[in-house]
């Protein structure tokens, strides 16, 4: 029964960042879509430069999330 619910855990929070990535990558698209790219086209360089680093922290931030909430269940399980 406990390794049934530590299975059920691990597909909750793989679709929990499943979830959040494919949100981000729709982030990522309409951030370098033409109407975003069109508002900052004096400083285009420092938006992408600004974008591609908060997505790539974004990104981060949601793969380590989601490992330390699976490591402290096993740890605790």
């Amino acid at each position: 029964m406990e390794d049934r619910r530590c299975k059920m855990e691990d597909a909750r929070w793989k679709m929990e960042k499943n979830d959040t990535l494919i949100f981000i990558f729709i982030l990522g698209l309409f951030g370098l879509n033409w109407p975003f790219l069109e508002i900052f086209h004096v400083n285009i360089t420092e938006y992408l430069f600004a974008f591609w680093l908060i997505f790539i922290i974004l990104i981060a931030l949601v793969v380590s999330r989601a490992e330390d909430k699976k490591d402290k269940f096993r740890a605790n399980g």
